[in-house]
């Protein structure tokens, strides 16, 4: 019985430490400039805050000052608001 006991439970380890998610891999851009940074938001139509990239994710946040406080909303990954981005160059 013992025996059995040690057995399920040196699978259940095992188990445990073989079926650890891995972290996603995503493709890795460069920051944004602030030139890229004020011309996505002409480009997005944002009047007010600014917006904000977080390494972390990749993503791309608007930044408001509301009721004394700094309010971020994510409005997407740089990944593809830089494709946004360099298809609104290629038309003008």
């Amino acid at each position: 019985m013992e025996r059995a006991l040690e057995h399920s439970e040196s699978h259940a380890v095992a188990r445990t430490i073989n079926s650890r998610p891995r972290k996603a891999e995503t493709a890795s851009v460069g920051p944004p400039t602030r030139e890229e940074l004020c011309r996505l938001k002409e480009v997005l139509g944002i009047s007010e805050g600014s917006l904000q990239f977080k390494k972390r994710g990749q993503g791309i946040y608007a930044v408001t000052y509301e009721h004394g406080k700094h309010v971020w909303k994510h409005v997407g990954s740089w990944i593809q608001l830089r494709e946004k981005l360099g298809l609104e160059r290629a038309v003008e």
